[in-house]
This record gives structure tokens, C-alpha cells and sequence, in this order.
């Protein structure tokens, strides 16, 4: 599985590599990145969230990890100007009202936060 997806990859084939990533790989790590965190959670370990500020860039797999994960009530998107938002929200399911967008022109850290 993972040579198929570093194949497309290394063969310039960026866009399938992605979606073959989102479609075959990705499930199998969100589904185990959300069970164990909600067992961290059910232990303690991590507080549930109702409002969670998360930065988005031109990776998608972490933002809809932490997404699927914590379960918040409302978000707060804090985006670089080229970023994946549009698809973390298709594919997280999120209703606009459900979320804040920020978009930082920046690039120097004391810009951005």
C-alpha cells in the first residue's frame, strides 16, 4: 500500500498520490489516532474541547486528525494564504456555522500568532 502511494509520488503524480493516500492510508491512521486518544480522554489524560484554534497549512491529514479526534464544538482556523481548508471542511463534515476562518498573510511567527 505504501509503495503504491510513494510510486505515484516519486513518479510526479502529486494529486493521485494524494487522493490514493485520503482514500486507502488515511482511514486506517484516523481510526487508530481517534481510539486511542479517546481512551486518553475517558482516562483524563486530555479534556474534551469546546472551542479548538487549529492552524492550517498545505497538509490536510493532521487538522482532520485532531478534528475526528477531539470532537469540538466550534473551530477557529488559523490559515496560511495557500492552504487544504476547503477539503478538511468537505471532508470533516463541518457546517459553516460550526467554524471561524482566519487567514494570516504573514510568515514570520510573531505575524501569524
Amino acid at each position: 500500500m505504501t509503495e503504491s502511494w510513494v510510486g505515484l509520488w516519486n513518479k510526479g503524480r502529486h494529486e493521485d498520490a494524494f487522493e490514493f493516500f485520503f482514500e486507502t492510508i488515511y482511514p486506517l491512521i484516523e481510526k487508530k489516532f481517534v481510539q486511542e486518544t479517546s481512551e486518553r480522554m475517558k482516562g483524563g489524560e486530555f479534556p474534551k474541547y469546546d472551542l479548538l484554534i487549529l492552524p492550517v497549512g498545505i497538509h490536510a491529514h493532521y487538522p482532520l486528525l485532531i478534528l475526528s479526534a477531539l470532537k469540538p464544538k466550534r473551530v477557529c482556523f488559523i490559515a496560511s494564504p495557500k492552504n487544504k481548508l476547503d477539503f478538511i471542511i468537505k471532508k470533516s463534515g463541518l457546517k459553516p456555522s460550526d467554524y471561524d476562518v482566519e487567514v494570516i498573510r504573514g510568515s514570520e511567527l510573531g505575524e501569524v500568532y
